[in-house]
């Protein structure tokens, strides 16, 4: 006699399939448009001016636990015989003020829900993510709560849900800026946060925009002043972004995803998670080469801040 089996599981696999070719809450894209490209062509010019920026200040919101592999690609040759296992990543957000433009965020962190667990959800969200942890007060909302300046802008380094994680707690009336070919992956039972829900309009940074200075191919002059630089990073995601602050207390260069830890950019070991390993190889060694070639530059890795960052 054959054995009657339910129909749920072939049901619930077709319901993932279908969801993974719908994206939801996906806000309205428009086009940033970049000041005219002036000024000097060289960093170590840019580095010296005095910038408008102030109160540069990082902000760790706690931490989540993912697999090594993806922070460090396994397979290249520095990591031989290293074997997979979990490890907790920090993750941060950024503040600064400019004098005319206002106070800017960063990456968004992470909202008080990772005291219990956090907001990325679905079948696929262990295999990025498999615990958070959290101190009272550590979360986006209550740190910035600190500051009496009110945010303008956020701007992300790619829209991964570890980097949007804290938008549910900002405001939907700040500007926010992504990528142009960055897409934001809110796939319902499968992967979602729905972060972006109160995201109404990003605006697009079109690497296009850039102009190369020194080992960076793309750099976008975003204020037109020369005190925020984004560079087009792509290779982890299609869209990524890093950025040099130039503020009083320093110059910064932010990798975001570009290279997770301090041991892959020292030692120039690319992200295991990737969607174009050429390019983030790439991407990698031009970040390393400008870090190089301006050792005055702090440096913050996507989940860690490099030993002279402060």
């Amino acid at each position: 006699m054959l054995e009657r089996r339910s129909p749920w599981p072939l049901f619930l696999l077709l319901a993932a399939n279908a969801c993974a070719c719908i994206a939801y809450n996906d806000p309205v894209r428009t086009r940033f448009d970049a000041p005219s490209a002036r000024g000097a062509n060289d960093w170590s010019s840019i580095l010296s001016v005095a910038s408008p920026i102030t109160e540069f200040r990082a902000l760790h919101t706690g931490d989540v636990q993912v697999p090594l592999s993806g922070p460090l690609n396994l397979n290249h040759p520095r990591m031989q015989g290293a074997a997979e296992q979990e490890t907790y990543v920090q993750v941060y957000a950024y503040r600064f003020c400019h004098r005319i433009q206002g106070c800017i965020l960063i990456d968004s962190g992470l909202d008080a829900s990772f005291q219990h667990g956090g907001n990325l959800r679905g079948m696929l969200a262990r295999d990025y993510i498999r615990s958070a942890r959290q101190n009272p007060g550590q979360d986006i909302a209550s740190q910035l709560a600190k500051f009496s300046e009110p945010l303008r802008a956020v701007f992300f380094t790619h829209l991964h849900g570890d980097h949007t994680a804290g938008a549910p707690a900002l405001s939907p009336d700040l500007a926010y800026y992504a990528g142009e070919s960055e897409e934001y992956i809110n796939y319902w039972l499968l992967y979602h946060g729905d972060h972006l829900r109160n995201v109404r309009t990003i605006r697009s940074l079109s690497p296009a925009q850039g102009r190369p200075i020194g080992p960076i191919e793309l750099a976008i002059d975003v204020f037109g002043d020369g005190s925020f630089f984004a560079l087009s990073t792509p290779g982890h995601s299609r869209g990524h972004f890093s950025f040099v602050v130039i503020a009083d207390t320093g110059a910064y260069l932010l990798t975001g995803d570009a290279s997770h830890t301090w041991r892959g950019f020292h030692e120039g070991i690319e992200p295991g998670w990737t969607v174009n390993r050429e390019q983030m190889v790439a991407s990698l060694e031009q970040l390393r080469t400008l870090a190089a070639e301006q050792p005055q530059l702090r440096i913050a890795l996507g989940h860690e801040l490099a030993p002279n960052f402060y």
